[in-house]
């Protein structure tokens, strides 16, 4: 399998999170980075909460808590998909 079979077929089976950036994702009237941080932040047992308390960009936030969840990104991305999963609301030509 190639590089793009292998995206694809992860894209088809829902492993995949596209980010496009803030511009995007605020006009499109998705959450900001900081909500996510604090959504992402939420989800955290008591006492991981130590391991977050100097991270506050959502790369750091995200990269920590894969880590501390043994490397399984399936809860970042299911936490993700709840937040993110909206109709989007550009209007064509505005």
């Amino acid at each position: 399998m190639n590089h793009l079979d292998e995206v694809i077929s992860k894209i088809r089976k829902g492993e995949v999170v596209l980010w496009a950036g803030s511009g995007l994702s605020l006009y499109a009237g998705y959450p900001t980075s900081q909500k996510l941080v604090g959504v992402i932040k939420n989800r955290l047992h008591k006492e991981e909460k130590q391991y977050f308390e100097d991270k506050y960009e959502l790369s750091r936030v995200a990269e920590e808590f894969v880590r501390i969840r043994d490397n399984d990104r399936s809860e970042i991305i299911k936490i993700l998909k709840e937040d993110m999963t909206q109709k989007c609301t550009i209007q064509p030509g505005v």
